[in-house]
């Protein structure tokens, strides 16, 4: 084998290898609204993976809703939405602006999600809104 076709078929080697998709780590944990966090999982998803893809790879019986935006999550085991809680997951520490299949996992993400009491706008003196 003369040295140019090695160093290419070394070349192609290195660039197959990098073209495997790399592992993301992330750990996903739940608040049933008690307060009491629970961790589920912790460990490697594909590159390109999801906050869906990451509550899938569970036992975790999870139920959705695809809205305008993506998939809302309505029911994590026997805790369902109801009129007055509701399912919202964070990253990081920070709500998530997207849905569930719309947020790609990053490497070290904290995943939690919590049945959280949902947020109504009340009216105050000015005929000003209040978050509550």
């Amino acid at each position: 084998m003369t040295k140019n076709v090695m160093i290419a078929s070394i070349c192609f080697l290195m660039l197959a290898a990098s073209a495997v998709a790399a592992d993301v780590h992330a750990v996903l944990s739940l608040d049933n609204g008690d307060g009491a966090l629970v961790q589920i999982f912790d460990g490697n998803m594909t590159e390109g993976s999801t906050a869906e893809d990451l509550l899938n790879a569970t036992d975790l019986n999870v139920s959705v809703l695809l809205s305008e935006t993506g998939l809302v999550v309505t029911g994590i085991d026997d805790v369902m939405n109801d009129e007055m809680n509701e399912w919202v997951f964070q990253v990081n520490g920070v709500a998530s602006e997207v849905a569930v299949d719309q947020y790609v996992l990053q490497n070290d993400d904290m995943v939690l999600f919590t049945f959280t009491p949902i947020a109504v706008d009340v009216e105050v003196a000015g005929n000003e809104t209040e978050e509550v």
